[in-house]
């Protein structure tokens, strides 16, 4: 059994930083950040291509982590006021 990892956007991780761990070895690491951009809504623009190769990887769970992390990216930066 895996311990439950909590984080947050509030880490003291930077965006970077978070982007890097989505190409870490680890498919947990890759889980996690994915997931934690998700959280930092449309100011993680930036990470956009690295969740976009993270819809290629042979992990179901974790192609579906990184299009929920897009969708709120791109959901969000939709309702923002032009």
């Amino acid at each position: 059994m895996s311990p439950l990892i909590r984080v947050s956007p509030d880490s003291g991780k930077t965006l970077d930083e978070w982007i890097a761990l989505t190409k870490d070895k680890d498919k947990n690491f890759r889980m996690v950040a994915a997931d934690v951009i998700g959280i930092i809504g449309p100011e993680a623009k930036t990470s956009i291509p690295a969740l976009t190769d993270l819809l290629k990887d042979e992990d179901e769970q974790l192609r579906n982590t990184a299009a929920e992390a897009l969708e709120k990216i791109k959901k969000e930066k939709m309702q923002e006021p032009q």
